[in-house]
């Protein structure tokens, strides 16, 4: 049941359509995980034009863990064998990896319609606690990428 204080603009339909069509395995979860993640990247003013600075300023306006962006985009470019990049030796998500990438992208969606329909409130931020837990196996390459990327920053 949607919140009292939702609307529906195009991004939410087109976002709840790619979700569906996950579910009923007209496209794959990551690819409708990826178009999630990039939509939402979108929102971001034009002035702010790293992915980074984008992903801190999609996580503040819509009240969302940067960490659930960012392993959302990790997971869904891994390399699968249906994926948007070519990758000659791909790799399968596994049931858990597939069942958090759809659940993020229904909340993900929940919370554009929220804040569509409310966008001054203030919202409880979307945490990793909100989706499916992971195993630490399946989180560990993705903190250990994201340890790479800030070493090299620095």
């Amino acid at each position: 049941r949607p919140p009292d204080a939702f609307v529906v603009p195009p991004m939410v339909r087109r976002l709840w359509d790619r979700y569906e069509a996950s579910i009923d395995g007209r496209e794959p979860a990551p690819s409708a995980g990826y178009f999630c993640e990039t939509a939402l990247m979108t929102l971001a003013p034009p002035t702010v034009n790293k992915k980074a600075d984008r992903q801190a300023w999609v996580a503040q306006h819509l009240f969302v863990d940067v960490d659930v962006l960012d392993f959302l985009n990790y997971v869904t470019n891994k390399g699968y064998a249906y994926g948007r990049k070519y990758n000659p030796h791909p790799i399968e998500h596994v049931g858990a990896e597939i069942n958090w990438i759809r659940m993020a992208i229904r909340a993900l969606t929940r919370r554009v319609g929220e804040k569509a329909g409310a966008p001054g409130a203030a919202l409880p931020t979307i945490t990793f606690g909100d989706l499916p837990a992971l195993s630490d196996d399946l989180l560990a390459p993705w903190r250990e990428s994201r340890a790479r990327q800030r070493a090299q920053r620095k």
